[in-house]
């Protein structure tokens, strides 16, 4: 099994990655650090650009208006 994570260094938690290798108890793994490029900055018209066209894309997907995307988001993200 291969399970990759992309996370910024100072959000490193050495009990998260602790935790990933005991769930894998008795097998042999490896861990692999490396540096990654920064991400582009993007401009603001190349920005709106690609949300239009993913409202468009959605336009058919109807949202219950009694639904708090916040409060779905912290649950998602554990905010």
């Amino acid at each position: 099994m291969q399970q990759t994570f992309e996370i910024h260094a100072g959000q490193a938690d050495a009990q998260r990655i602790a935790s990933e290798i005991t769930k894998r108890a008795g097998r042999k793994v490896r861990v692999t650090i490396e540096d990654m490029e920064a991400d582009a900055p993007v401009s603001q018209k190349e920005l709106a650009k690609n949300v239009l066209a993913l409202r468009d894309r959605f336009a058919h997907v109807k949202v219950d208006p009694n639904l708090d995307l916040s409060a779905l988001a912290n649950e998602m993200f554990g905010e």
